[in-house]
């Protein structure tokens, strides 16, 4: 009979089975936190799928319009583990394997002020996923949930407990600890067994679904949010049937009482998604800190201003004005040289600014906003009717979107201009998004932050491409030891014609190893006019 937490047990007699997992850390230099004293939402929402064109997209345009912060996703059903950027949110997902079906996953949206103070999360399996950030008073753990449907079997849901147990092992006791999913469990209205679980405001009818979840919460010293706060129904069902009259509320938000952080608990009706579920959002009130400083990035400069004959006349003008103001042993200087050019270039030429062209047309939003507001007065045939719309002109816009890059790359090939022409094809490639996925350290430890990726990256090429050279052959020592010097060939140190030589050959919009001015940039000021 597989493990099944039982009603009072705690979580130190859980953990012995536990601690086989590999956390994906994100530490560096130690976390920014998360505020305290300005309240941020976090929630859980079902939306069924992600694998559809644009879902994502339109999906964070619901999270940024509610200003939610963090949101547990439910059926992402995207495969593997990892993480990817979409319009300002960050998603780290937990999915199957790829070589299996797409069912469940689950997934966290983090807005970009959560995400830096993210210090590690761990994929545990296709129905949960366990990250923690850091705020002001210590560290917020947050489990994202999707247990199995009630019709699922007891073998199915012993093993999800079992392992829910043994991912709330890997959080501190001390932590803020967030259970944020879809319990397929209404929380009842009974407080005989535990008051401190369910509140005064628990509803609907238990089944062997809500023993489990009950279970489950009095193991760890949880209580459902939900059944503490007065709601109507409609602030409080979660999951409206397609008969359109069966209504429960299964998705929870679940809590200990560390901090007594939880301030409110209710469903959020005007969250629009292709969905039968409600988002349910809570407000926390802590503070969440960074958990990373921010590296500075070297500017990309708009040289195309340098094109124009005028403006390079200009921009000579104003390097050499700031140069006849420095010393010698200054212009001799790298960083004052540098500085002192890249302080020119910023005001002068100013920085690039990528074009931001939003793919998603008016009309698709306008159609969203059509069926937000006919899924709110309940006209259920206008929905369906708008919600087959909005798919297909979700796939028309991104078709059309595609299409215009390509012409305008066809177009700027046919006149010559080549780096137009592969700035757009690196756009419609960059249409994907980028996936990180999390990398295993030397002892097995995953990691996912960028730093300790690019780190661990570097050691393993060491090692695999350093090798001890092998000792010269004797015929090749011998035919060494028999060679006479070449005169010819000059060693001595390049002189500065020479290295203005090699400056010139350079191509326009190309920078010599890890410079990072331009060479149009690096020309003295004689030479720009």
């Amino acid at each position: 009979m597989p493990h099944r937490s039982s009603r009072g047990s705690t979580r130190s007699a859980q953990a012995s089975c536990i601690r086989t997992w590999t956390t994906c850390d994100k530490l560096a230099t130690g976390p920014s936190s998360l505020p305290t004293r300005h309240p941020i939402r976090v929630g859980t929402w079902n939306i069924r799928t992600l694998s559809t064109p644009g879902s994502a997209r339109l999906l964070t345009n619901e999270l940024s319009r509610a200003k939610i912060n963090i949101m547990a996703l439910q059926e992402v059903r995207w495969s593997d583990a990892g993480e990817t950027t979409v319009a300002g949110y960050t998603f780290l997902w937990s999915g199957p394997p790829a070589n299996q079906p797409r069912r469940a996953g689950v997934a966290l949206a983090v807005d970009s002020n959560a995400y830096r103070a993210l210090c590690s999360w761990q994929p545990i399996s296709d129905r949960i996923l366990v990250a923690n950030f850091k705020h002001s008073f210590g560290k917020l753990s947050i489990v994202a949930v999707y247990a199995p449907t009630e019709e699922a079997s007891d073998h199915e849901k012993d093993a999800f407990y079992t392992r829910l147990d043994q991912a709330m092992a890997l959080t501190h006791r001390n932590n803020l600890i967030l259970c944020l999913g879809d319990f397929n469990a209404v929380s009842g209205s009974d407080r005989s067994v535990n008051s401190t679980v369910v509140g005064p405001f628990g509803a609907g009818i238990p089944n062997d679904n809500s023993e489990r979840l009950l279970d489950f919460c009095i193991g760890n010293n949880l209580r459902i949010n939900g059944s503490w706060f007065r709601r109507d129904d409609i602030h409080r069902h979660s999951w409206y049937s397609n008969d359109g009259r069966t209504t429960k509320e299964i998705d929870h938000v679940l809590s200990n009482t560390r901090f007594k952080a939880v301030q409110q608990c209710r469903v959020y009706r005007s969250m629009e998604f292709n969905t039968d579920h409600r988002a349910v959002v809570a407000t926390i009130a802590i503070k969440l800190k960074k958990n990373l400083p921010r590296t500075p990035t070297s500017p990309r400069y708009n040289i195309r201003k340098l094109q124009d004959p005028a403006f390079q006349q200009g921009f000579a003008v104003e390097v050499s004005n700031r140069f006849s103001a420095l010393s010698e042993d200054e212009i001799g200087n790298w960083s004052i040289f540098k500085t002192e050019l890249n302080s020119v270039a910023t005001k002068t030429i100013g920085l690039h600014k990528p074009p931001k062209k939003e793919w998603l047309s008016p009309r698709t939003l306008e159609t969203v906003e059509m069926k937000r507001t006919a899924r709110l007065e309940g006209r259920l045939e206008d929905y369906k009717r708008l919600s087959a719309q909005c798919k297909d002109d979700i796939l028309a816009d991104k078709q059309k979107w595609a299409d215009d890059l390509a012409t305008e790359a066809e177009l700027a090939l046919n006149k010559g201009q080549v780096k137009d022409a592969f700035a757009n094809l690196r756009r419609l490639r960059s249409a994907c998004p980028r996936i990180s996925s999390p990398i295993s350290l030397v002892d097995g430890t995953l990691v996912s932050d960028k730093p300790q990726k690019l780190q661990r990256w570097k050691e393993y090429y060491s090692e695999l491409l350093n090798r001890p050279s092998a000792p010269p052959s004797c015929e090749l020592q011998e035919a060494a030891a028999q060679a006479n010097p070449d005169v010819t060939i000059d060693c001595a140190p390049p002189s500065s014609a020479e290295v203005q030589r090699a400056i010139h050959r350079l191509k326009d919009g190309k920078a010599p190893a890890c410079a990072t001015s331009r060479r149009k940039c690096s020309r003295r000021p004689d030479q720009m006019a």
